[in-house]
């Protein structure tokens, strides 16, 4: 961010690519992040009789996406008090697949990651470009 902030000041266009590991193994997230997520699954009955390890991994895998969501915002309020979002293009998207799939929750989808059915592929991507004068696809 400090780059980019500089890169701005200067009047020079910036391009950041910043593939993150998160959420694969191993799972490391803030003890915060561990902590809502336990009080979540400690709240959900649906989850009660699952396998205490698989728990403890789903768990902070989740925390590792909440970490990631924690710093996209962060990302998103950068670009925004900075002037930078209405002309910065901004993606998000993930690799192949969920690490879980149907062990935990895979939107109704066969399959998980690396296998050819639609649980094993589909990944989210968002763009977003305020001045790019994107229209729905």
């Amino acid at each position: 961010m400090a780059w980019m902030k500089e890169s701005s000041k200067e009047n020079k266009p910036f391009f950041t690519y910043l593939p993150l590991n998160a959420p694969h193994e191993p799972w490391f997230a803030p003890k915060k992040n561990i902590c809502e997520m336990e009080a979540a699954f400690a709240k959900s009955k649906e989850f009660s009789n699952m396998d205490p390890e698989l728990k403890k991994n789903i768990i902070h895998y989740l925390a590792m996406i909440r970490n990631i969501d924690e710093n996209m915002g962060r990302l998103y309020r950068f670009l925004d008090e900075n002037g930078l979002a209405d002309n910065t293009i901004l993606i998000f998207t993930t690799d192949n697949g969920t690490t879980f799939g149907d062990r935990y929750y895979n939107a109704g989808m066969r399959g998980s990651k690396s296998q050819l059915w639609d649980g094993g592929h589909r990944v989210p991507f968002f763009i977003r470009w305020p001045k790019g004068n994107l229209v729905a696809p």
